[in-house]
């Protein structure tokens, strides 16, 4: 291999990511779709001519690897017979990509004849022609009734595109324009990826541009296996669930790190279910590593040299890695969002694990993931199919250091370039009016830093042609919240989905609603998957999830809760109840002398043992390590013990886990103050452990009532 000056490289590197970005920036020109345009729920990357990836540009990261597993495909089901200029489409689910409504352009690159690579971008199209409008299908038992499913089909032969296929494909959705500009769209984005890679070849030449995609894999490679061997070796446990039919679906995730690589296990997932929650291997697979490169991969391109870290282990015929002809249409917010969930989870505790990443760790954001579409007669009279995008913003999850980001951040804590719909542009294009959209109050998981806050709003249809609008409910996280928190901090708040019906005349001609106690009506709470229709005599509500906090609450400083009260994102009461802040109204100002007392009381209430004390240390400490905010690794002479961080109490010995030494309070969530809109009494609970001696929340857990302990295991 040609040895490449490190400025030369680095102008490579460089130029290969603007590819992708004018890519994105070609697909949003181009389509005229919301879900492009206004969302941007798109994803860009290049790849080398087997395959593998080598750069990925802005979107949702989960469809990378599926973007590199239909490249793969294309090459092996077409083999010699792959032109210059032509472009396929991959949209099964069961061979590459993660449900139907998600269309690939795969596009191999060539230059005098040799084949240099690949582009690939994905699109979630408008419609998709499955059972129900716009390809999220609640009702579906089969991936048959889901739409159009491409295993790999030439769009594009020798530059010449084939408008039969074409007019086929759009004739089968009920939005054909959309479509249409959607598909040619992606076309376009792959041209000029061709283009632009070609005039670097022309350039720099096949030899050096080889070269610099050697490179950059390898780079990433070695940059990941040297984070990885400065982290702890162990294994750390999260799980996520899903509501489906009243039952709940598990998805347990045992995470092991040893030396450079890790391994990703997720037996124990339920079996697959005949709901299209489920999502295939790759679904699964776009779940792990769109979680691994949000959060582990800061300033590590991300690649093919990234996956050659990891290793995944998934059941076939579980809810995590579906047998065909399971449905899967609803996996992007179902299955593959949970997997994520667990992952973000799983790798925050182990960052949490060595001071030197700490920073990186941060708490599931917005992470019950669900999704709307709605079809019917627009103000023109005629017929449209789109999405409810306002969650599509999400919440951030809490940091080590500081709260989530309000009402931004993408889903489940995976890194996006996806946005809510600028209102007016929703009110124009579709027949609604919005009552209002502001951050929810209370929504953030409480913490030391809190957890980004989520957004509610509420709108009321135009019903034009007399049929009303055809509503479709997708996803989960109304009874248990999936934002799971981090050392001592609570899970952010459920989604909630409710239809007002009635007495709309009371509303005010001169001030429309502005929070969910002032929506006029009867209320009635909308499942988590459902098909309805919404008309003009109804008023919808929707709350996405808050994120998840971190550490203790009581030891948020006061000032940034009176400040959040100022805000409005934290209640007056919530400020009392949940971190322990009296705040004196009408003035406004902390009263720190009844907040002092009252911290000492709620911590003092978590402690088990008569008299806070110190445990007696025999022999010499040779090494004290953090295993979370609150809990540390002191080891004297041969023996490893956990200890509270605060008060330096043992807990235990490292074989045996500190959980089952301290004290443990379970709260159902329905009753608990901590989390907003939990409507399950029995299935779900919160498991808070505290110190037995000082008192002090260590860690809180959100799970089924009879699951076991979460056992995480450092090696220090």
């Amino acid at each position: 291999m040609t040895t490449i000056d490190p400025v030369t490289f680095e102008i490579l590197r460089h130029r290969l990511w603007q590819i992708t970005d004018e890519m994105a920036v070609t697909l949003k020109k181009v389509s005229g779709s919301p879900s492009v345009t206004e969302v941007q729920d798109i994803n860009v990357s290049l790849f080398r001519k087997n395959g593998d990836i080598m750069t990925s540009g802005w979107g949702i990261p989960w469809h990378i690897t599926s973007a590199g597993a239909a490249c793969k495909h294309i090459a092996k089901k077409f083999g010699n017979d792959i032109s210059e200029g032509d472009d396929f489409i991959v949209n099964d689910p069961y061979v590459a990509a993660i449900h139907c409504p998600d269309i690939y352009m795969i596009s191999p690159i060539h230059y005098r004849g040799e084949l240099m690579g690949w582009c690939a971008n994905f699109v979630h199209v408008t419609d998709i022609g499955a059972v129900d409008p716009g390809g999220f299908s609640p009702s579906a038992t089969e991936v048959f009734q889901e739409g159009l499913r491409f295993e790999g089909i030439r769009i594009v032969e020798k530059g010449r595109l084939r408008r039969d296929l074409l007019d086929a494909i759009t004739h089968m959705t009920r939005e054909p324009g959309l479509v249409g500009l959607d598909i040619t769209s992606q076309i376009a984005a792959n041209n000029v990826a061709k283009m632009r890679f070609q005039e670097l070849v022309e350039r720099y030449g096949v030899s050096t541009i080889n070269n610099v995609m050697d490179g950059l894999i390898k780079n990433s490679e070695a940059q990941m296996r040297s984070k990885l061997r400065e982290l702890p070796d162990g294994s750390w446990k999260a799980i996520s669930y899903m509501e489906v039919d009243g039952k709940n679906c598990r998805i347990p995730l045992t995470m092991t790190k040893k030396k450079d690589s890790l391994v990703f296990d997720l037996t124990g997932a339920s079996p697959q279910i005949n709901r299209a929650l489920n999502c295939t291997y790759w679904g699964m697979v776009g779940g792990v590593c769109g979680a691994f490169f949000s959060i582990m991969c800061e300033g590590i391109s991300w690649n093919e040299g990234i996956l050659k870290c990891l290793s995944i282990k998934a059941p076939k015929g579980t809810i995590v890695n579906c047998n065909f002809p399971a449905p899967v249409s609803i996996s992007t917010v179902g299955a593959t969002a949970a997997v994520a969930c667990s992952c973000i989870t799983a790798m925050s505790k182990m960052l949490l694990a060595s001071e030197g990443h700490k920073g990186d760790a941060f708490a599931v954001g917005c992470g019950c993931a669900a999704t709307m579409r709605h079809s019917g007669k627009n103000q023109e009279g005629s017929y449209y199919v789109s999405g409810f995008w306002d969650h599509s913003v999400g919440s951030g999850g809490a940091k080590s250091f500081e709260d989530g980001l309000d009402t931004s951040g993408g889903q489940c804590g995976i890194l996006t370039s996806m946005r809510s719909p600028n209102i007016e542009t929703t009110e124009l294009r579709f027949p609604f009016l919005y009552l209002f959209r502001r951050h929810c109050p209370d929504s953030g998981g409480p913490g030391k830093f809190r957890g980004g806050t989520s957004g509610d709003c509420a709108v009321i249809p135009y019903s034009y042609g007399g049929d009303g609008i055809k509503l479709i409910v997708s996803g989960w996280g109304v009874d248990s919240a999936g934002s799971a928190g981090l050392s001592g901090g609570y899970p952010g708040s459920c989604a909630k989905f409710v239809m007002f019906e009635g007495n709309l005349d009371e509303m005010s001609k001169d001030r429309l609603p502005a929070g969910f106690a002032e929506i006029p009506g009867h209320s009635s709470i909308i499942p988590p998957q459902y098909v309805g229709v919404f008309d003009g005599s109804k008023i919808l509500y929707v709350r996405w999830a808050g994120g998840g906090g971190y550490g203790n609450p009581i030891e948020r400083e006061p000032k940034a809760v009176l400040a959040d009260v100022m805000k409005y994102l934290v209640s007056v009461q919530s400020a009392r109840d949940l971190y322990g802040v009296v705040i004196d109204v009408p003035k406004m100002t902390i009263n720190e002398e009844k907040t002092q007392l009252l911290r000492h009381r709620l911590q003092a209430k978590r402690a088990t043992l008569k008299e806070s004390r110190s445990a007696k240390t025999v022999g010499r400490i040779t090494k004290q390590r953090a295993v979370s905010e609150h809990i540390d690794v002191t080891i004297i002479g041969s023996k490893k013990q956990y200890r509270c961080s605060n008060c330096h109490f043992l807990l235990s010995d490292t074989r045996k886990d500190w959980k089952l030494k301290v004290p443990v309070r379970i709260v159902p969530l329905s009753r608990s103050r901590m989390l907003l809109g939990a409507t399950d009494s029995d299935q779900f609970v919160l498991r808070e452990f505290s110190c037995p001696s000082c008192g002090r929340l260590m860690d809180v857990e959100m799970v089924a009532r009879d699951e076991p302990f979460l056992i995480d295991k450092v090696n220090h």
